[in-house]
């Protein structure tokens, strides 16, 4: 914490509005364009100069940069959802590294495709920017390297330090009191930046603030209705071994949950409760990971569901606002629309979402200029039906 009377820097009280929602469309509301907070060019750093930030072919591991406006002291950090992996069979059939788009012209096309709070058009706009790649198969918590029954690299913690050490290094990060890091993620990203949050806070950012910007992390004790699919449960059980996931588990969790109940440390609907640090959770409650994870065998994307599949997605709904969590130890927050979508901040149905009467971007917008302004509010669809959030737009939403 800084010495100093926290108050809020000229450049953070000065925030544009950025969005006006109109019919479900986002445009420009401020006279801030794209050209006044710098070119939007992204960069690849590889991490060659970190021995350990490997990918799980022993390969160097990357993020990409886009530096915003000169003045700000602020800084997005954001970890790619991606697949994870627990056996040798799970491995061959997801767990692998990535190619990297390197030259400048290729980094551009990668960023062409970046949607939601990605794209230019975001309150996110104003940060500097890092796009940490997932290649770990590991949500970034790893640390483990090749053994006998599974020659690859689990060394998702190594990236993530990595990345700050080298932030710190090159761009100042955490340098001045004031500097703030907004830590986010989209489903496996967002389940290990939930994870090590906490540690990044403390030990990682220097003098800066950090808050997590947490996209679909929320993993919940439901068994799946296909038989013979593994448990998301069952899944975490093996990755804390497999992948030695040990530094980020919270101490005063694995006290409520020692010995072989330790996975529950990094498991959503348990963790969530030990985070300190403040974080915005957006979670949809017909989450199509979660929904289709009990359905398929590998999670290749948004698939419609037949009659029978919908009974599945109705239980799932109940259960995930049963597990929102409730109580929270920080400035934090909750936003649940009842839309089938995973990733929300890289979508463009992220400016029309709402509940509680408010927008995604609305609550982002004023929760990041005062995190305690919105603590422990929670805004959440109650509309009925399977993807009523997109029709109805939240306006049978209960807000608490």
């Amino acid at each position: 914490a800084s010495p100093l009377p926290r108050k809020p820097p000229p450049w953070r009280q000065m925030r544009p509005t950025w969005l006006a929602v109109t019919a479900g469309a986002a445009t420009l509301s401020s006279s801030a364009s794209a050209s006044s907070h710098g070119s939007f060019h992204w960069k690849a750093r590889f991490l060659d100069d970190y021995p350990l930030a490997l990918c799980n072919d022993g390969s160097a591991s990357a993020y990409y940069y886009r530096k915003g406006p000169s003045e700000s002291r602020e800084w997005t950090v954001f970890l790619e959802g991606g697949a994870w992996c627990w056996d040798v069979a799970s491995c061959a059939a997801g767990g692998s590294s990535v190619g990297f788009p390197s030259s400048a012209e290729d980094v551009d096309a990668w960023a062409e495709g970046l949607q939601g709070l990605l794209s230019r058009h975001s309150p996110l706009a104003h940060t500097h920017f890092a796009f940490v790649r997932s290649c770990s198969a590991d949500a970034f918590m790893g640390d483990a390297g090749p053994s006998p029954g599974l020659v690859m690299h689990f060394r998702g913690r190594r990236i993530l330090e990595a990345v700050f050490a080298d932030l710190r290094q090159r761009e100042g990060l955490g340098d001045q009191w004031l500097d703030r890091v907004l830590f986010s993620g989209c489903g496996s990203g967002a389940r290990g930046a939930m994870l090590s949050m906490d540690h990044v806070a403390t030990h990682w950012v220097g003098k800066a603030d950090l808050i997590g910007l947490l996209d679909s992390p929320l993993w919940i004790p439901v068994q799946p209705w296909r038989a013979g699919l593994p448990s998301l449960e069952e899944q975490t059980k093996k990755v804390l071994d497999v992948a030695n996931v040990t530094q980020f588990l919270d101490r005063t969790c694995l006290q409520q949950f020692p010995g072989a109940l330790r996975w529950r440390c990094m498991f959503g609907a348990y963790l969530l409760p030990f985070v300190t640090s403040p974080f915005l959770l957006v979670q949809s409650q017909y989450d199509s990971f979660g929904i289709l994870s009990g359905l398929d065998l590998r999670y290749s994307g948004v698939r419609w569901l037949n009659s029978t599949e919908l009974v599945y997605a109705e239980a799932y709904r109940k259960a995930l606002v049963a597990n929102l969590p409730r109580e929270f130890r920080g400035d934090s927050a909750v936003f649940s629309s009842a839309c089938y979508v995973h990733c929300t901040f890289q979508s463009e149905q992220v400016f029309a979402l709402r509940a509680g009467g408010v927008s995604l971007p609305e609550l982002l917008e004023r929760w990041l200029v005062s995190p305690s302004s919105v603590r422990g509010a929670w805004f959440r669809d109650d509309c009925t039906g399977f993807n009523c959030g997109l029709v109805a737009g939240g306006d049978r939403a209960i807000v608490t």
